[in-house]
């Protein structure tokens, strides 16, 4: 017969082994745990800064195909603008609506946003409801100005009001801490030959 001690349970030595193998396990879970949420608000900013940048680029489109005020149309051509926003007439967004003759579009602040508004003008210039895309949400302090190429020297006026032509150059500023950055934006509004 076989007398000795019989061992039940775990040494201090193997307790510390399966200490040190599950505090390896919890490190590599939560760091895998961290890249994924950091991977998810870059990607979720990445977005918002996408969907801005195709808005400022096709707010620039449309600006460069204002249609001026001399034009005969069964609508409203004028360029209107002044501190608080501009709208016009243009020809560009025709991807959007196909049966339409015209677009009148509207840059404005409404409800703590910098709004992009479009509706589809008619060949009887009927016009249909607005549409409406958020540029930044709660701007703070916009500036809208309207640079007057004719003038002598040129110069950059907070209001347009000239029935019969277009400003040269429209430029929207933005103070920095705006959602998403809004870098000065100044666009053409002749972008033709």
């Amino acid at each position: 017969m076989k007398v000795g001690n019989s061992r039940s349970g775990l040494s201090l030595f193997e307790l510390l082994i399966a200490l040190s193998l599950l505090a390896f396990i919890a490190a590599a879970l939560s760091s895998t745990l961290g890249l994924g949420i950091r991977l998810y608000k870059r990607t979720d900013t990445h977005d918002q800064t996408a969907s801005a940048l195709a808005a400022r680029i096709r707010l620039r489109t449309m600006i460069g195909a204002a249609l001026p005020p001399s034009r005969l149309t069964p609508f409203t051509t004028e360029f209107l603008g002044n501190s608080n926003g501009f709208s016009f007439t243009t020809l560009s967004a025709r991807g959007a609506a196909p049966d339409a003759a015209a677009f009148r579009v509207a840059v404005s602040v409404l409800d703590k946003e910098l709004q992009l508004q479009v509706a589809a003008l008619g060949d009887d210039g009927h016009q249909a409801p607005y549409s409406t895309l958020t540029l930044v949400i709660d701007p703070d302090q916009v500036m809208f100005s309207y640079l007057d190429g004719a003038a002598d020297p040129p110069d950059w006026r907070a209001f347009w009001s000239e029935p019969d032509r277009l400003p040269d150059l429209v430029r929207i500023e933005i103070a920095p801490g705006s959602i998403p950055a809004w870098p000065e934006f100044t666009a053409a509004t002749y972008l033709g030959p």
